[in-house]
């Protein structure tokens, strides 16, 4: 940005932010990932394939969010926040439509991973809005609200799913995709405000601002701990996700609708985590609150993994556990984000872009290596959560909040 465009930033900071679009934006990519879940073994008949090739769908929809969020965010800098929300949306539509009329699993699979792209594309304003709108101060509450929303995406999605598994067709979860994609839009067109100008300067200087902004960040590893860690905290729920209609409807037998309350039940605890941090965040601090909540996500993922490789795994316990794993990452995570964009006030777009697309790089890469090393058994996805757990932890470990006279300047 020149100093013109950083100063009228700095004037927007004061205005209210938008949380019912951002938290509408924030509800869609639950709604992309979980709506068909409960479809899966019905889509893999359709396409005459197994349960995991279909599964892979769901990683490549992870990697593609990732992306997606490390491309717009230049974008975003360079055409707005307005601009760069829309184009993403109206892509996602045009690749949900490619999806419906998919011949083939592999094509269907590449239609998924092009969805998450766009949708990444939408996404990575999320926080870039809230990080021009408020204050580091209020980005951890502002963030938990928005965990909230999603939350509640994620308990209502595979419901619906469920729902409509047992009455229509697969392609009806996508149908719905479009309808809320077009009303998100309308919302977003109303609501979202532009919080950025875009650049005036020509081409190349946008790239060069790009990478110089890319450095930044890059270049500050016990910040960037804060992303890693974050990333593989949230892989722990990315490989649960992944797995579960593996876990639950091909071991446990479990039916299309109990599935659906399930995959709920851990989101539940994904929002209860982040309820609880908005109490915790008003008498501790975020850097201290990673750490435990890291803590007690690596306990229950290695309780997980000895049960499972010590005695016949019981589904209760495993309910039980991975639902602790989710719940703490509702803690993890609008503190490790607040504390990693504290470092980069002048770079919120591409810090956001980074924090907000390594989770998806990260757990769709994880969901990707389960799936081509599984073993047909609950140990190979006990390992995936706690590999992940070990590797967030030891990270967190690294990390350094920012000097408090670098926040007061903010």
């Amino acid at each position: 940005m020149t100093q013109v465009e950083i100063a009228a930033s700095n004037d927007r900071r004061s205005g209210e932010i938008p949380i019912l679009a951002l938290a509408a934006l924030a509800i869609m990519p639950a709604l992309a990932m979980h709506l068909y879940m409960p479809a899966l073994p019905d889509i893999g008949e359709w396409f005459g394939v197994d349960i995991q090739r279909i599964e892979l769908s769901v990683s490549m929809f992870l990697v593609g969010l990732g992306i997606g969020q490390i491309v717009g965010a230049p974008i975003s800098d360079r055409f707005g926040r307005r601009s760069s929300t829309q184009l993403g949306l109206g892509l996602f539509a045009a690749s949900t439509i490619g999806i419906l009329f998919s011949a083939t699993a592999d094509l269907f699979v590449v239609f998924r991973f092009v969805q998450g792209a766009v949708l990444g594309m939408a996404a990575v304003n999320i926080a870039a809005v809230i990080a021009d709108l408020g204050t580091t101060k209020n980005t951890a509450r502002s963030l938990s609200l928005i965990q909230i929303a999603q939350a509640i995406g994620y308990i209502l999605t595979p419901i619906v799913g469920a729902l409509l598994v047992g009455v229509f067709v697969w392609q009806s979860s996508f149908v719905i995709l479009l309808v809320c994609c077009g009303l998100l839009g309308w919302l977003l067109w109303i609501q979202l405000p532009e919080t950025v100008s875009g650049s005036t300067e020509p081409h190349p200087a946008i790239v060069r601002q790009a990478i110089r902004g890319y450095q930044e960040v890059l270049g500050k590893p016990r910040a960037m701990a804060y992303a890693i860690g974050l990333s593989f905290a949230a892989g722990c729920s990315f490989v649960y996700f992944t797995d579960a209609t593996f876990v639950y409807m091909e071991w446990f037998g479990v039916g299309p609708r109990p599935f659906g309350l399930l995959l709920a039940l851990s989101t539940v605890a994904y929002m209860g985590g982040a309820i609880l941090n908005l109490r915790l965040i008003v008498k501790h601090h975020a850097e201290q609150l990673v750490p435990m909540a890291c803590g007690a996500q690596f306990l229950a993922a290695l309780l997980l993994l000895a049960h499972v490789m010590l005695m016949p795994p019981s589904l209760p316990v495993v309910i039980a556990l991975t639902t602790v794993v989710s719940g703490t990452l509702g803690i993890i995570a609008g503190n490790a984000i607040a504390c990693f964009l504290a470092h980069f006030p002048g770079s919120r777009a591409i810090a956001s872009g980074i924090v907000g697309s390594l989770p998806n790089v990260v757990g769709g890469l994880a969901g990707a290596g389960l799936d081509a090393f599984h073993g047909g058994t609950l140990a190979t996805t006990a390992i995936g959560i706690a590999g992940c757990a070990l590797i967030a932890i030891l990270a967190f470990a690294f990390a350094r909040p920012v000097e408090p006279t670098s926040e007061a300047a903010q």
